[in-house]
């Protein structure tokens, strides 16, 4: 499935809202996606993509 890696404070900006990693584990399953991993050093999220419904 694609992944996506994104800043954190990019992130944070454009939800406009703060999320601890559980509470975004518990949010992303919404949006077909779930948290790979986390990398506080580099402040860098990566997610991936569970969307099966593509062509």
């Amino acid at each position: 499935m694609p992944k996506i890696e994104v800043h954190e404070k990019l992130f944070n900006a454009l939800l406009g809202a703060t999320y601890t990693n559980d509470e975004l584990e518990e949010m992303l399953p919404v949006a077909k996606a779930e948290l790979d991993w986390y990398d506080a050093e580099e402040e860098l999220y990566k997610f991936e993509l569970n969307d099966t419904n593509r062509p």
